[in-house]
């Protein structure tokens, strides 16, 4: 059904588009869709969110999950990779895929993170009206969050990744990990609401600001 939205929205407004409409040209049935989301917008939002996610981690394809969950499962000690129940949400929730970093060195880390970011800039690029519809519209709050949401696991499992080197400085993991999903969540958003092409610029200067949290001299190297 993503292909199926972003075929429709190349013509048209998303508060054009209806559930029946995506149906039929997703060749699914409604109740289909009503099974697992309570309008277009819910899809829309999961949809584009997921998109990115693919791209930055690697093709796992995770699933809904709170912070509080990613913190435990990115935790010392931690070998479930699942999440129970959290202050956030009573009932437990299922953990995010875990895209494995830890056997990628330093300098795999820092490609593959430049990579994914890059991904990420020319997808939105060629789909920039689309994304500036998500970020602007009734449907941005859940778009943003379940963006956060993403981003969160990912940097937590970046982060635990270069601490095992050793020469990562010692920071609270999920203070950081939210630090960075908020950033990269704005920087999506003023790409896509900006008219910048250079996707090469916006990239190294994220690859930048990441050494911060890397411990890394310069990273700037890895942007090809």
């Amino acid at each position: 059904m993503t292909t199926a939205l972003f075929e429709l929205l190349r013509e048209h407004d998303l508060t054009e588009i209806s559930i029946s409409e995506l149906c039929r040209t997703a060749g699914v049935h409604r109740t289909t869709f009503y099974g697992h989301y309570g309008d277009i917008f819910a899809f829309a939002a999961d949809s584009f969110a997921s998109v990115l996610d693919d791209m930055t981690n690697g093709g796992d394809e995770p699933e809904s999950v709170t912070t509080a969950s990613v913190a435990a499962e990115t935790a010392p000690g931690s070998t479930t990779g699942v999440a129970g129940e959290s202050a956030e949400n009573p009932e437990g929730a299922k953990g995010l895929a875990a895209t494995d970093l830890t056997g990628l060195d330093h300098a795999q880390l820092a490609t593959r993170g430049t990579d994914a970011v890059r991904q990420a800039f020319e997808h939105v690029a060629e789909n920039r009206a689309a994304y500036r519809m998500m970020f602007n519209t009734r449907v941005d709050v859940g778009f943003r969050r379940e963006l956060f949401v993403r981003m969160f696991h990912l940097a937590s499992l970046s982060i635990a990744a270069w601490r095992k080197g050793d020469t990562s400085p010692a920071i609270d993991t999920p203070t950081a990990a939210a630090f960075i999903a908020g950033g990269m969540v704005g920087v999506l958003e003023d790409w896509a609401n900006s008219d910048d092409t250079d996707i090469e610029a916006r990239t190294s200067s994220v690859v930048v600001l990441s050494t911060a949290w890397c411990a890394m001299p310069d990273l700037s190297h890895a942007v090809k």
